[in-house]
């Protein structure tokens, strides 16, 4: 969240982050996204002992471009009476 709202207006954000797709940050990080992109198999990272780790999850990069302002990235309140 930080990450776009600091940015300036032409400024592009990119992240990787893991698919999560049954989330509400998930669902609130797609709504603004300009683009979704999902990487097929599993990530390997360079592991400190010299081998190679796997990401045990699903990623994508997903690419922010237009300028959001705070009130955008705050989930929608219940209404009231309706049970969550």
């Amino acid at each position: 969240q930080e990450a776009l709202l600091t940015r300036g207006a032409d400024d592009v954000v990119v992240m990787l982050l893991p698919a999560r797709t049954g989330t509400n940050w998930w669902r609130l990080c797609v709504q603004y996204a300009e683009s979704i992109n999902y990487l097929r198999g599993r990530l390997h990272f360079p592991s400190a002992t010299g081998g190679n780790s796997s990401n045990p999850e699903d990623c994508a990069v997903i690419v922010f471009r237009r300028p959001l302002v705070i009130a955008e990235l705050r989930p929608p309140r219940p209404k009231k009476g309706s049970k969550r």
